[in-house]
């Protein structure tokens, strides 16, 4: 029973450290607006909520940021065009707008609680955060299991009959997409 309990445990930590290998489980639970980074504060040491930031900054950096609308065009959109020297005068006495990038802005804007579903919430938010909405998007989008996808796709032998031997991949795919669609309907 020892044997097994701990075959057990050695195979949790095996896919417990896959996840150190990623950013999407950190992301999916920080672009949830109910969580953000709380979830992970509550239950992790500081040293790996650190590590997790720095993580997904870099995430963020490298696939996403460039996206998204840079922050001089958020500054001008912001500071309105003087009509006349009164109004000059407003401007230059205006405290000047903290610009920070779309995942910026986003951590440092209050959890929601009520929300319930993010991927819908993204959905209606991609006009405020729109490089943020995108990787939100796609990282929410991704099945929790895989059993779906590979039920789809495991239909596809019956699809590539030797007379369809030559249809490319990119064909098949979008046959089985098509197929499946029409199923769930």
């Amino acid at each position: 029973m020892v044997a097994c309990i701990e075959t057990g445990w050695a195979k949790l930590n095996h896919y417990y450290k896959l996840t150190d290998r990623s950013p999407v489980y950190i992301a999916a639970i920080v672009l949830n607006s109910k969580w953000k980074f709380e979830y992970f504060t509550g239950i992790w040491t500081p040293g790996w909520v650190g590590d997790a930031k720095q993580q997904l900054r870099a995430f963020w950096q490298e696939r996403y940021q460039s996206k998204g609308v840079s922050t001089e065009t958020v500054t001008m959109a912001i500071t309105p065009t003087p009509r006349n020297a009164y109004q000059a005068w407003i401007n230059s006495k205006l405290a000047p707008v903290d610009c920070l990038d779309e995942y910026s802005r986003y951590l440092t804007d209050p959890t929601l609680p009520h929300i319930v579903d993010a991927l819908p919430w993204w959905v209606q938010q991609r006009g405020q955060h729109p490089a943020l909405g995108t990787m939100a998007i796609d990282i929410l989008s991704i099945p929790g299991m895989s059993d779906e996808p590979e039920r789809v796709f495991s239909g596809a032998r019956r699809t590539t009959t030797d007379f369809r031997g030559s249809l490319k991949a990119s064909s098949i795919e979008m046959l089985e997409c098509i197929k499946s669609w029409r199923g769930s309907s």
